[in-house]
C-alpha cells in the first residue's frame, strides 16, 4: 500500500510535518487517521488501503518527533495542544476545511483536542483504545 500513498510535508512556525495522503477525489470525505504515541503513519497503512477501496480520501500524518516529521527538544511542542496546529496546517494545505477523525491512543487524545478547541475542523470523531 506505501507505494499508492503521497509523501508530504507541511512548514509550520516549529518545524517540518510530514504527512501521507491518499486521495482518491477531492469531493469524497477525507478521514484523518492519527496514531499513537511511538508510533507512525504506518499503523493506518492496511486502513487506507480499505478506505480508498470505498472511495474515502485519508491523510495519516506522522505526528511531531515521528516518523518523517522533526524532532526537536523542546518538551513543550509535544502538547497535545499544539500538536492541533500542525493538524489544522495540514488541512488548510490540502484545502479541507473539516474531516473525520480516527485517534488511536495518544493520537485519540489529540482528535478530542481537535473536536473541543475547532469543532468546526472534526465532523466526527472516532477513538481506539
Amino acid at each position: 500500500m506505501e507505494s499508492n500513498l503521497e509523501k508530504k510535508f507541511v512548514e509550520t512556525a516549529h518545524g517540518k510535518i510530514c504527512y501521507f495522503s491518499h486521495i482518491v477525489s477531492p469531493d469524497k470525505p477525507t478521514v484523518l487517521l492519527l496514531h499513537g504515541l511511538s508510533s507512525n503513519h504506518s499503523t493506518w497503512e492496511g486502513m487506507m488501503g480499505k478506505f480508498a477501496e470505498a472511495g474515502i480520501n485519508t491523510i495519516a500524518p506522522d505526528l511531531r518527533g515521528h516518523g518523517f516529521s522533526d524532532k526537536t527538544r523542546r518538551r513543550s511542542l509535544y502538547a497535545i495542544s499544539k500538536a492541533k496546529y500542525d493538524l489544522e496546517a495540514i488541512l488548510k494545505q490540502e484545502n479541507i476545511p473539516s474531516t473525520h477523525v480516527v485517534g488511536y491512543s495518544w493520537g485519540g487524545f489529540i482528535g478530542m483536542d481537535m473536536a473541543i478547541t475547532m469543532p468546526s475542523r472534526v465532523k466526527t470523531l472516532v477513538l481506539v483504545s
